[in-house]
Order: structure tokens, then C-alpha cells, then sequence
């Protein structure tokens, strides 16, 4: 999933270095909507891509955990079939 605009916010709350607080912000914004499209959309950053592109970036664990979307369960695959191997799971 793509780092949505409030991650990007969290993650300039917490930048020791202005350039990378005020990069952040302004790809959270309003004005800054097609650098999000650029950025963001079109090159699908990892938040942990996010971290390494702005070092001084140190939000606490839980908060930065707390911001990312819940992992949904994965009830079925093809690999636990019964018809692939009806004796194993």
C-alpha cells in the first residue's frame, strides 16, 4: 500500500533536519499534490524507502506501527488445497 498523506505527516513531525520536515510536509499538502503523484504514486515508496530517502526521520516505533495499514488474514491459498494434496496441509 502506499505511505497515505498522514504517515507522511508522522514522519516530518519527527525529522531532526528541517529540509526533511519541510519535504515531508509539503508532500502531505495541498500544494504539493503532484509531487505526491510523482514521488508517492508513481514510484510506490516503501515506508522504510521513505526512511532511508529522509534520514534524520526517527518517529517512535509504536507510533510509526500504529500508522501502518492492518494486515489483512489470509484464509485461503492454493498451497492448502486439499485437492493438490488431499493427505497434507
Amino acid at each position: 500500500a502506499l505511505p497515505k498523506k498522514a504517515t507522511l505527516r508522522l514522519l516530518a513531525d519527527h525529522c531532526s533536519d528541517p529540509a526533511d520536515a519541510d519535504a515531508l510536509y509539503h508532500l502531505s499538502s495541498l500544494r504539493g499534490k503532484d509531487a505526491y503523484r510523482d514521488q508517492v504514486e508513481r514510484e510506490r515508496p516503501t515506508v522504510l524507502e521513505l526512511l532511508e530517502r529522509f534520514p534524520s526521520c526517527r518517529p517512535p516505533v509504536a507510533e510509526l506501527l500504529a500508522a501502518l495499514p492492518a494486515l489483512s488474514p489470509r484464509y485461503y491459498s492454493i498451497a492448502s488445497s486439499p485437492l493438490v494434496q488431499p493427505t497434507r496441509v
